[in-house]
C-alpha cells in the first residue's frame, strides 16, 4: 500500500494554504512577483475628492461620474444641458445663415430626413415638434423662408394646411406649370420615408401633398408595384 500525498503548504507563518510555487501559496506568490513583496497588500480604496461625493475614486482622484465632467466640460460642476432644439439644430445644420440647413440626409427633393420617435421624418417636423410640440394631426410644417427646404430653424417653420402649402407653393414658383416629366427620381431615402409615412397613418394624397409628387407615384410606392427593396 502506497504512502499518502502530503501537500505541502505555505512557508509563510499562519498561512495553511496549499504550496502554488517557491514554497509560496498563490497568493504570496503572486504578491512576491507582482510587488517584490509578500507581504504587500493592496492600497484601501480612495474616495472621490469632490466633497459630498462618497464614491470610489478611479482617476485623477475622482470618480468616474466627475471624471467625465472634467474631461468633456472642464469642471466638475453639472452644466444645464442646452434647449433640446438648440442641441439639435446645433448637431445637424450649418448656423452660419439665418436658414439653419440641415447637412444630414435628405430627400430629391431638398428635404431633410431624421429619425425621430423611432421614426423616419422631415427633418422640418422633427425641428418643430422639438421647439413646439406634437404636430396636429393632419396639419403640415411650412416653411416661410424660400431659400431652402432643408432649413430647420424653428423660427422660419409655421403650421398649415394643405391649401395653405399649395398656396405657398405657387407664390413661391415651386408648384404650377412644371412638367411632370421632369420630377426627380424618388431616391431611397424618399421610398423609406414614403413608407414610413404610409405606416404612421397618413394617407397617399397627404403623402403626395407634402413631398410635390402626384398622387400615382406615391401610390405605386406603397402598393411596392415600383422601388421594390
Amino acid at each position: 500500500m502506497t504512502d499518502a500525498i502530503i501537500h505541502r503548504t505555505c512557508k509563510i507563518d499562519g498561512c495553511d494554504k496549499i504550496h502554488f510555487g517557491k514554497d509560496l501559496c498563490q497568493m504570496h506568490y503572486t504578491r512576491l512577483v507582482r510587488y517584490g513583496d509578500v507581504n504587500r497588500q493592496r492600497k484601501p480604496k480612495e474616495e472621490c475628492s469632490v466633497d459630498s461625493c462618497c464614491a470610489v475614486a478611479r482617476s485623477k482622484g475622482l470618480c468616474q461620474k466627475h471624471y467625465m465632467r472634467t474631461r468633456n466640460n472642464g469642471s466638475v460642476d453639472l452644466i444645464p444641458r442646452q434647449p433640446a432644439i438648440e442641441r439639435y439644430t446645433l448637431a445637424h445644420s450649418n448656423l452660419d445663415s439665418p436658414c439653419h440647413i440641415f447637412d444630414g440626409a435628405k430627400t430629391a427633393n431638398g428635404y431633410g430626413v431624421a429619425f425621430h420617435s423611432g421614426k423616419l421624418m422631415r427633418a422640418h417636423r422633427v425641428a418643430y415638434e422639438i421647439a413646439n410640440g406634437p404636430i396636429p394631426e393632419g396639419m403640415l410644417v411650412l416653411h416661410l423662408c424660400k431659400q431652402s427646404r432643408a432649413c430647420i430653424n424653428p423660427t422660419h417653420l409655421m403650421l398649415g394646411d394643405h391649401k395653405l402649402n399649395y398656396e405657398h407653393g405657387i407664390n413661391d414658383g415651386t408648384l404650377g406649370g412644371v412638367d411632370r416629366v421632369c420630377e426627380p427620381r424618388l431616391s431611397r431615402v424618399d421610398v423609406d420615408l414614403i413608407r414610413s409615412m404610409r405606416n404612421s397613418g397618413m394617407t397617399v394624397q397627404a403623402i403626395a401633398d407634402e413631398l410635390g409628387h402626384v398622387h400615382q407615384k406615391i401610390d405605386r410606392v406603397v402598393r411596392g408595384l415600383t422601388y421594390r427593396l
